[in-house]
């Protein structure tokens, strides 16, 4: 849903990037501080940031099949981390789906194990595959 993205770019507009090429968007990121082994759930609407986050939640990121595997996504990335401990982050979290925990393994996240109750709504609201994933910086 467009307008559970566009409500996170307006409450965190440092953590909506796009990558560009001719000036076309090609790939982008989205991100915002969170409150780990809570993840928000796919498709809920967030009113507010938390007041004392403890990570940088990885909402998604994406790039063009035509440009994937040019390295778009791995410099998206890396500022991405950057940019985290510049703000003082110590940890990135995020929900890895459709198969994509051996992409996110090569960056050195971890698959986090969370309470029952929390994994089985990450599995109701993310699929199947769902995992989530941590990072220490």
């Amino acid at each position: 849903d467009i307008s559970i993205l566009r409500r996170k770019c307006i409450l965190f507009p440092e953590g909506c990037w796009v990558a560009k090429m001719d000036d076309k968007i090609i790939g982008y990121m989205i991100f915002h501080p969170w409150i780990l082994s809570c993840p928000p759930m796919l498709g809920a609407y967030i009113k507010s940031l938390p007041e004392a986050p403890d990570c940088l939640y990885a909402h998604d990121i994406g790039v063009l099949t035509r440009i994937a595997g040019k390295g778009v996504g791995h410099k998206i990335f890396t500022k991405f981390i950057e940019f985290a401990r510049e703000q003082g982050y110590t940890v990135i979290s995020g929900v890895s789906v459709m198969g994509t925990l051996n992409y996110w393994k090569r960056y050195g996240f971890i698959e986090t194990l969370l309470e029952p109750e929390n994994n089985n709504k990450i599995i109701e609201h993310y699929g199947d595959g769902a995992r989530y994933i941590t990072l220490i910086l």
